[in-house]
């Protein structure tokens, strides 16, 4: 993992808290958090990419069948793929949402620097 992220130094990682503490320090700058809070944030977005069809896939059968058979619910007025509703998995369902979410924010240029001059 450390080699791939090396290689693509604008490469970003996506890991659930129960992982966090397991990034190597090198990637620690270029690794997001991600978890039920962004799923309730994302998931109406995403649903809407689908729909409007800025977001398709390649056709790869465990994602359709996962996308098919994920369940949307609505917690605290947010949509959100239910796992317990859903009659199987749906990993794939989650993390395609967490990637096109991550994907379609737009990027920050640099830092705003801050130049004193004493007189």
């Amino acid at each position: 993992m450390l080699d791939a992220c090396n290689a693509h130094p604008t490469l970003g990682l996506a890991v659930t808290p129960a992982l966090e503490h397991h990034v190597p320090l090198p990637l620690m700058r270029r690794t997001k958090v991600v978890g039920y809070g962004e799923l309730m944030r994302y998931t109406s977005l995403v649903k809407g990419m689908i729909n409007d069809g800025r977001l398709v896939h390649q056709g790869q059968q465990n994602l359709a069948e996962q996308m098919n058979r994920a369940v949307a619910v609505t917690q605290q007025n947010s949509l959100v793929i239910s796992s317990k509703r859903s009659p199987g998995p749906v990993e794939l369902a989650r993390l395609t949402i967490f990637a096109a979410a991550l994907a379609s924010r737009p990027k920050q240029g640099g830092k705003p620097m801050l130049v004193v001059v004493n007189r």
